[in-house]
C-alpha cells in the first residue's frame, strides 16, 4: 500500500482544518495501525480495499477488546483519510462510509461535587513552585471549564486578571472569552509572582511551564488529577475532562441556561451542552427544551 499521502492528510487536519496536535496525533496513530494491519494480512491496494476487507478490520478492532467509542474513532480516522484521498483521486471509492459501526452507549459524564474538587484541590498545598503551579492549574481548570488542551496552551497575553478573564483559541481556531473565579485568580497571581520566575529558565509566552521552564503538555496535566485521584483513594477515573463536566454541571445547577454553558465551554452545537441535562434535575431539562428549537446558531 502506497502511504506517500498520509503526510499530506496530516498536515492539511493541521494547517487548513485546524485541528488540535492531540486529534492529529490520534489520526496518525489510528491510520497506521491500519496500515500495519493491512500490510500484514492484505493484499488490497488503496483502489482495491473492499467492504469485505473494512469489515474484517472491524472485526479485529472487535477482538481487541476496543469499546465502541474507540472503534468509531478510529474507523473515524480511515474514513476521512479515505474522503481525502478520493478528492486527490488518489483512489475513486471509500468504502469505509459502507461499514455500519457497532452503537455507542450513551454514557453520562462523570462529574465532582464542590466537596470533591476541593479535597483534590486542598491536597496540593502550595509550599514549591511547581506545588503553587500545580494547585493555580487545577483551580483554573475547574473554575473555566477549559479543555485540558487549551489550559496547556493557554499564552500570557491571553489572560487578564485584571477582568477574570481568557482569550481561547478552542478547536477549529474559533475564539471565545471565558472566566474564571477570585480563588483562582487568587492562585494565578500566587503563581505568576511568586513560582513563574523561578521555573522560568528560559523566555517562555506559555502560561504553565515546567520546572525546565519548557511548556506543560497535556499529559502531564493528566498525570497530576490521577495522582491526586489515587492518593486520596477516590476510586474514580477522573480526568481534566471531569473537571470541564463539573464546571457546566455546577454552572447549570446554579441557574445557567445552556446557551451560556454552550459558550463558555466552546461547544459547536447546543446538542452537545444537552448531556448536562441528563445529570440535573427534571426542572433543568426544561431549559434545554425552552432553547433547542430555536433557530439561530451560535
Amino acid at each position: 500500500m502506497d502511504v506517500s499521502s498520509l503526510s499530506q492528510f496530516l498536515s492539511t487536519l493541521q494547517h487548513q482544518k485546524k485541528y488540535s496536535i492531540h486529534t492529529i496525533t490520534n489520526y496518525n496513530r489510528d491510520i497506521n495501525q491500519f496500515l500495519t494491519y493491512a500490510k500484514e494480512g492484505l493484499n488490497d491496494s488503496f483502489n482495491d480495499l473492499t467492504k469485505r476487507s473494512c469489515k474484517h478490520y472491524l472485526y479485529f478492532l472487535d477482538a481487541k477488546n476496543y469499546v465502541p467509542s474507540t472503534i468509531h474513532r478510529k474507523i473515524s480516522a480511515l474514513r476521512s483519510y479515505w474522503r481525502f484521498m478520493c478528492k486527490k483521486q488518489i483512489v475513486s471509492t471509500n468504502p469505509w462510509t459502507q461499514l455500519i459501526l457497532p452503537k455507542k452507549p450513551k454514557l453520562l459524564p462523570l462529574t465532582l461535587d464542590l466537596s470533591a474538587i476541593q479535597k483534590m484541590l486542598d491536597h496540593i498545598p502550595p509550599t514549591s513552585p511547581l506545588a503553587i503551579r500545580n494547585r493555580a492549574l487545577l483551580e483554573l481548570l475547574f473554575s473555566s471549564g477549559l479543555r485540558v488542551s487549551e489550559l496547556a496552551t493557554l499564552k500570557l497575553k491571553n489572560i487578564h486578571i485584571t477582568y477574570n478573564e481568557l482569550k481561547i483559541i478552542g478547536k477549529g481556531n474559533k475564539e471565545r472569552i471565558v472566566f474564571f473565579g477570585e480563588e483562582a485568580k487568587k492562585r494565578i497571581q500566587e503563581y505568576l509572582l511568586i513560582a513563574r520566575p523561578e521555573l522560568e529558565k528560559k523566555p517562555s509566552d506559555t502560561v504553565f511551564i515546567s520546572k525546565t521552564g519548557s511548556p506543560i503538555g497535556s499529559r502531564t496535566i493528566q498525570r497530576l488529577i490521577k495522582t491526586v485521584s489515587a492518593e486520596l483513594k477516590l476510586n474514580l477515573d477522573i480526568s481534566p475532562h471531569t473537571f470541564r463536566h463539573s464546571f457546566a454541571t455546577e454552572l447549570h445547577q446554579g441557574g445557567a441556561n445552556l446557551r451560556t454553558i454552550q459558550r463558555l465551554l466552546g461547544h459547536e452545537s447546543l446538542s452537545t451542552t444537552q448531556i448536562y441535562t441528563k445529570v440535573l434535575p427534571k426542572k433543568l431539562l426544561e431549559t434545554y427544551r425552552k432553547f433547542e428549537n430555536e433557530s439561530d446558531n451560535f
